[in-house]
């Protein structure tokens, strides 16, 4: 093996084991859906619930998606409505994105069952509260940022 060619396996090794120095930390704190239900969950500041996890009635008319997979579709009551898939999490998955930076000690975890939020309008959920609302501290997440979502007995 010439000099150049173990200088290239060298760098090859490095770039393939620093590609992911921090692959256990996910994007920012995130919630793990330990129920049955699909859930729509977003770990927010925000003490109230508030219309993220919707993309609105057109969201091409308003909103220039990355990705075609970016949203779901439904029609609720004759009215397309598009949620983003970040927000939509299945049973034991994790959210693909999350919450960060964490600068307070407390933030809210909002949880709305898929099957509510694909038969009920935003304003039904709002007003009907639909939705489980938590407030989590930074300590009630694990060491990669990972809070569980268990169902409330």
């Amino acid at each position: 093996m010439s000099i150049n060619d173990f200088f290239m396996f060298v760098v090859i090794v490095l770039v393939s084991l620093g590609g992911c120095a921090d692959c256990t930390k996910y994007r920012g704190y995130v919630a793990r859906n330990c129920t049955s239900d699909t859930l729509l969950i977003e770990v927010t500041m925000s003490d109230t619930l508030d219309d993220w996890m919707y993309w609105g009635v057109h969201p091409g008319d308003t909103v220039v998606l990355g990705y075609p997979y970016d949203t779901i579709e439904v029609n609720i009551r004759g009215e397309k409505t598009a949620f983003t898939t970040y927000y939509r999490v299945s049973p034991d998955s994790v959210m693909s994105d999350g919450l960060y930076p964490f600068n307070k000690d407390s933030c809210y975890i909002y949880a709305i069952k898929w099957q509510d939020a694909t038969r009920y309008t935003r304003e039904e959920i709002h007003a009907k509260k639909l939705y489980e609302r938590r407030v989590v501290r930074k300590r009630d997440f694990d060491e990669d940022w990972v809070y569980d979502f268990i169902p409330m007995q």
